[in-house]
């Protein structure tokens, strides 16, 4: 793994997976379990589990994911000026640690996994609006506490928008960690073959 040890390569594993359980800590202890389904906070668990398994797909997939949650997390935490520390952690710990596992591991050459990690996405939102109070926004569920709700006369025209916008930024995320991270941008090795 490109120096780094088994060990190493645990702990990187495992940053993810410890960002995950301290959503669940934390959600549980404050009776919202519901938190968790946060495309950040799931997408930290297949990280990690992906990175212990050495699965360049699954590592390239949550990334995806992860990665265009970052700037999303920016924008709220500038206009709330409030994040959690589960949702800190998520955001920030999760970025750098997908984009360690990617210089390590390198993207995985499949240029569709993008719109597996849109589905997933489509999937966790409704989810979410089954199981989750309402006023619940995690991954855009519910548009009753979303920024420029008046541009929208329904739900429905507030869900293609946004999927749309969800379209681009994956496949514009994707497009950059694959000229980033692909095998040809870095060495080519027998332990980058997973």
């Amino acid at each position: 793994m490109d120096a780094l040890r088994t060990w190493q390569w645990r702990v990187l594993s495992g940053l993810p997976i410890s960002f995950f359980l301290l959503a669940v800590l934390h959600y549980l202890n404050q009776g919202r379990p519901f938190e968790l389904l946060w495309m950040c906070h799931v997408g930290n668990l297949i990280l990690g589990l992906a990175a212990l398994a050495r699965s360049r797909f699954w590592v390239t997939f949550s990334a995806i994911g992860v990665v265009t949650g970052f700037p999303y997390w920016i924008i709220d935490f500038a206009v709330t000026g409030f994040s959690s520390l589960p949702s800190t952690t998520a955001h920030v710990g999760g970025f750098l640690c997908s984009l360690l596992l990617l210089h390590f591991l390198r993207t995985h050459p499949r240029r569709t996994i993008w719109s597996y990690t849109l589905v997933w996405y489509l999937l966790l939102q409704q989810v979410v609006r089954v199981v989750a109070p309402l006023g619940t926004n995690a991954n855009l569920a519910d548009w009753s506490q979303v920024y420029g709700r008046e541009l929208f006369s329904s739900y429905s025209q507030f869900w293609v928008a946004t999927t749309l916008l969800a379209v681009v930024s994956l496949w514009s995320v994707h497009r950059i960690l694959l000229r980033q991270f692909s095998m040809k941008a870095g060495k080519s090795d027998a332990a980058n073959s997973c």
